[in-house]
């Protein structure tokens, strides 16, 4: 049997948050603290409502202010794969994609 591996992410987007003037801003090396979003929306990122967070204390988290949708995991899973494939080919050249429409 050959191995096989599968490299997923979603391009899908929200109606509830627009996608358009994303300010990602990177806190680096969290210090295990509230992550302040937005003042003006009161909008924070807390250890005491995502208590996961204390698990990443030391690394860097890349976060937007709150009122777009970052959309990271989308944009950061599919740069992940493009740069695999193009790794895998040796080629500075786009490489193919496989696309699935749901």
């Amino acid at each position: 049997m050959v191995p096989v591996i599968a490299f997923l992410a979603h391009t899908d987007t929200s109606p509830d948050a627009s996608g358009m003037g994303v300010k990602p801003r990177i806190i680096t090396s969290y210090d295990g603290g509230d992550i302040v979003l937005n003042t003006k929306k009161n909008m924070v990122l807390s250890p005491a409502v995502f208590p996961d967070m204390l698990l990443h204390k030391g690394e860097d988290f890349i976060v937007a202010d709150g009122t777009t949708l970052l959309g990271a995991d989308d944009k950061a899973g599919i740069a992940q794969n493009r740069g695999y494939k193009l790794k895998q080919n040796g080629s500075k050249k786009p490489a193919e994609a496989d696309f699935a429409k749901t």
